[in-house]
């Protein structure tokens, strides 16, 4: 979260920055947008995770 918080990021991005498994982060990524404390945003270099406005 405050990694995300800091900027938004890939899921590529925060699997480096972290040192997790896609897999594992996907887990927490799907939690926090259900609960509307992320949101994805789609742009060219991939889906963006952000803290929402």
């Amino acid at each position: 979260m405050e990694t995300i918080a800091r900027r938004p990021c890939t899921l590529d991005d925060l699997s480096t920055i972290l040192g997790l498994h896609v897999s594992e982060i996907n887990k927490y990524l799907d939690v926090m947008t259900a609960e509307n404390k992320i949101i994805s945003v789609p742009q060219n270099r991939g889906v963006f995770y952000q803290i929402p406005e």
